[in-house]
């Protein structure tokens, strides 16, 4: 993407996307935003729209008649070589209450935990986070949602026009009890401990190459060993702890 293509949310005399200045409406409908994308270990490849759209019915029939369109993510309109590079969707739900928006979401995240559709995915730092087939991060009143067209340079990439499918019954909107996961569930105890040594295994890795690029910059083995391992096990960034960009340059 050239950088022109960037989006400035600190322009001089420009509003701050944080919660408080975008809030939900009140006492108003509004647009639930499911995004799935595939997990990593294939289990989703060659999955369509109506594969989505077919568990999460399966786990909230409130769901199955309501107004819904849904379109390929913005990623899935590039290709290459006739194929489509990726294999994300959204659902754009017409819900009852714009405020309940995140309690919807995270309704139907703990209804697809306890029907089996969870795995755990494991950060570079070892961390094991809990995923299902919608992303449970996306429900802020001021998250933006990159639908647009996609910007890319002259190549062997393509961009494919998007669609949109409506599902469900125009007009009817989506209501669900609210609730939230069960982290202490037999499921996800059985998750978590399924992927504990994988964890481990990739959290020892992590911390390592860090205190070795710590070490080469000055800091004494000791010290390092302590800083990332409060980071990796107990969550705690220190004062000097030592940040780099998406291009390994230290902060």
């Amino acid at each position: 993407i050239p950088r022109s293509g960037y989006i400035s949310t600190a322009a001089a005399g420009g509003v701050a996307r944080t919660a408080g200045n975008f809030i939900w409406a009140e006492n108003a409908p509004g647009i639930l935003m499911l995004d799935f994308d595939p997990a990593k270990d294939g289990r989703h490849d060659g999955w369509k729209g109506e594969h989505f759209l077919e568990v999460l019915h399966s786990v909230a029939p409130e769901l199955a008649d309501a107004e819904v369109w849904l379109t390929p993510s913005a990623s899935s309109r590039v290709w290459r070589r006739g194929k489509p590079i990726g294999n994300g969707w959204r659902g754009y739900v017409v819900a009852d209450s714009a405020e309940a928006i995140p309690l919807y979401g995270a309704a139907l995240i703990a209804r697809l935990v306890a029907a089996g559709h969870a795995w755990i995915e494991i950060s570079a730092s070892g961390a094991r986070l809990l995923r299902t087939i919608i992303d449970g991060a996306v429900w802020q009143s001021n998250r933006l949602d990159f639908v647009g067209a996609p910007v890319i340079e002259k190549g062997e990439l393509s961009v494919e026009p998007g669609i949109a499918l409506p599902v469900g019954e125009a007009g009817k909107h989506f209501h669900i009890t609210p609730q939230t996961v069960d982290m202490a569930s037999d499921v996800v105890k059985r998750l978590m401990d399924e992927a504990k040594e994988a964890a481990e295994a990739a959290g020892t890795a992590w911390e390592d190459a860090r205190v070795t690029a710590a070490v080469a910059g000055g800091m004494r083995e000791d010290e390092a060993r302590k800083m990332y391992g409060r980071a990796r096990q107990m969550g705690i960034l220190d004062g000097d702890f030592l940040l780099y960009d998406r291009d390994g340059r230290r902060v």
